[in-house]
């Protein structure tokens, strides 16, 4: 469980304007693919601190005689964000934990805006009545009020340029928290600006359709090379995206997503590969300093004991990590990795041992 970590999911596929704002089939296919995704081992939100936004499933096919609804809205965000920004007596809540926040259906960027930012237009948005949700705006905020330590920012919309409107600002305090420079945001922007976000049928969404962007990511994650602890860097996820993006969509490609990265120590998230946990117990002799590494196909990573436990050089990765002793009131010290099901090799010394993560429960070293 991620007790201290919290989301709010906005997709919205229909508008009051259907006119301006065409129905959009991708959204709300979206936001249920990013709940799964912070549902899963790994993140494990916990279903209350999940908060989703969406067009009501009525609204999606709607008879005749149904009457739609302007929600999502900018004041219905408006509130979702405020109750985990604040505690009962209206004071800022701050945790150690991370926000996300995603945004999926019509959207744009201010012409004179310079900065790499976006805003979804909400579903009550009518004629020359523009209300907005300033996905970059709240994430700004919540950083400048140091609400989380971490804060992963999702905008799966298009950035057309907007010349006559402004966006929506959040009625929060501007006052800024003496540790806000410390808290880590990551944008993700699924257009340039002036940029188009495209949604497709993807046979590897199960057939339905989904945005470009947030099927990158989420693919990204499952296919990314992980570290030995299960962990993936962002870092690491915006490359193979850029890398993979005419592969995944070779038919008029769209241009690669815009990612805001971290200004200083990268953020990780769990990898969604399959991985099983193997166990290894240290014998006696091996003392801090003792050094070993470990191979496979994919991965070579050289480690040094020391008395807490293992620091991780990764050759692939050029990232260093570590791992704690595990079982502490044991006699031996053990330590614990999350590998996918390779043949891997592992020398200590002198010492060549070939496993394949599973087979034993406890490997002895």
């Amino acid at each position: 469980m991620m007790p201290d970590d919290h989301a709010i999911l906005v997709g919205i596929s229909r508008y009051l304007d259907a006119d301006h704002y065409p129905p959009l089939e991708g959204p709300i296919n979206d936001v249920e693919q990013v709940f799964q995704w912070l549902r899963s081992p790994g993140y494990n939100l916990p279903v209350l601190n999940i908060q989703k936004l969406v067009t009501h499933t009525s609204l999606m096919t709607p008879e005749p005689e149904v009457a739609l609804m302007g929600q999502p809205s900018n004041s219905q965000f408006a509130n979702a964000f405020d109750t985990i920004a604040y505690d009962k007596e209206r004071k800022f809540r701050r945790r150690d934990g991370r926000l996300y926040l995603y945004f999926s259906g019509h959207g744009f960027s201010l012409q004179d805006d310079r900065a790499t930012r976006a805003a979804l237009y909400g579903a009550d948005c009518f004629n020359d009545y523009h209300r907005n949700l300033p996905g970059s705006l709240y994430a700004e905020a919540a950083k400048r009020a140091g609400l989380f330590r971490e804060i992963v920012l999702i905008m799966d919309c298009c950035r057309d340029v907007a010349s006559e409107m402004e966006y929506a600002i959040p009625q929060l305090p501007k006052n800024e928290d003496d540790d806000s420079e410390g808290v880590k945001v990551l944008a993700i922007y699924a257009a340039p600006r002036r940029g188009r976000a495209q949604e497709r049928e993807l046979a590897d969404a199960n057939g339905k359709v989904v945005g470009l962007a947030t099927n990158a990511w989420l693919r990204a994650l499952r296919e990314a090379q992980c570290d030995l602890l299960g962990k993936v860097a962002a870092s690491q996820l915006k490359q193979f995206i850029l890398n993979a993006w005419s592969d995944w969509y070779p038919e008029q490609t769209p241009p690669t997503p815009r990612f805001v990265m971290p200004e200083e120590e990268d953020l990780l998230f769990q990898s969604g590969r399959h991985l099983v946990s193997q166990v290894f117990r240290l014998g006696k002799e091996r003392v801090p300093g003792s050094r070993f590494r470990i191979r496979s196909e994919f991965q070579y990573v050289m480690g040094s004991v020391d008395g807490n436990g293992i620091k991780w050089d990764d050759q692939f990765l050029t990232r260093a990590y570590r791992s704690e002793w595990v079982g502490a009131h044991l006699p031996s010290r053990q330590f614990e990795l999350r590998l996918p099901v390779d043949e891997f090799t592992l020398t200590m010394e002198g010492t060549t041992l070939t496993f394949t993560p599973g087979v034993q429960h406890v490997i002895e070293v």
